[in-house]
């Protein structure tokens, strides 16, 4: 099973002390780090795209950077990437958060946001590859 992993990437965190063109450029550089993942998990033909916690931060995060989120994690299950998503303490997946209040990709996106283990099969081609626990 092939994987790509990603932590902690806190698009559009407010990132204090910056100058405003300091802050755009990192904000636009943690987006095209996204869009870049999502390439190369394609590339790779990568069976699964696992996103473990505090994708954002639940304040900061802003209606552009949503839908790129979406967007590229549409695009990845589309090919028959599935995308796991375990939130964290940033972004928590309880109700009245905006983990909760997105509209996720309906086919192969699994959003982990309890306490309680999930296992996640992962398919290739109809096949089962592995599962994910998260």
């Amino acid at each position: 099973m092939r994987n790509g992993h990603l932590a902690d990437v806190h698009l559009d965190t407010a990132v204090a002390g910056r100058s405003e063109t300091g802050r755009r450029r990192l904000r636009e550089a943690s987006r095209e780090a996204f869009r870049r993942t999502a390439d190369l998990a394609i590339r790779e033909d990568a069976n699964a795209l696992l996103i473990a916690g505090d994708l954002f931060d639940n304040d900061w995060l802003t209606i552009a950077t949503e839908r790129l989120v979406v967007d590229e994690l549409r695009r990845l299950t589309a090919v028959g990437v599935t995308g796991v998503y375990a939130t964290g303490n940033h972004d928590p997946g309880r109700a009245n958060y905006r983990a909760m209040q997105i509209d996720w990709p309906s086919e192969r996106f699994h959003l982990i946001r309890s306490r309680v283990p999930e296992s996640i099969a992962v398919e290739s081609d109809g096949e089962p590859v592995g599962r994910v626990v998260g």
